[in-house]
């Protein structure tokens, strides 16, 4: 899951051992390099699931597909599969600032104001 270009690279790591990967992306486009998002889109083992969000983990005693809420608008859709591998972003790594910086609520450091930069004037 995911739409930066680490998702789309683990994606294509993933066609190496899987035969089938499918990529889900809540948005309906990724944020990864042109480059990266043409070759996981022209990938023949990569399915892409944009506008999409996981919401269920199908099957009893062995994952057998799962279940995907669209985004955009009223739906679902399942996906088969034998297995599953989930990977998010790390958690940030901005407690060292935490001191001097401010940090949202999720703990990433929030940008600063920008100052009002000095004027200067040409004399003859």
């Amino acid at each position: 899951m995911g739409g930066g270009d680490s998702a789309l690279e683990e994606a294509l790591y993933l066609t190496r051992f899987a035969s089938k990967v499918h990529l889900i992306h809540r948005r309906d486009a990724f944020r990864g390099s042109k480059i990266m998002q043409d070759r996981v889109a022209t990938h023949p083992k990569v399915e892409l699931h944009l506008n999409r969000a996981p919401e269920e983990v199908l099957g009893v005693d062995a994952v057998t597909g799962v279940r995907l809420r669209k985004t955009d608008e009223p739906g679902r859709r399942d996906t088969n599969g034998r297995g599953r591998l989930y990977r998010d972003r790390p958690p940030p790594n901005a407690a060292v600032f935490a001191e001097w910086l401010e940090n949202d609520d999720k703990g990433y450091l929030r940008p600063m104001e920008q100052a009002p930069r000095p004027t200067s004037t040409a004399c003859s």
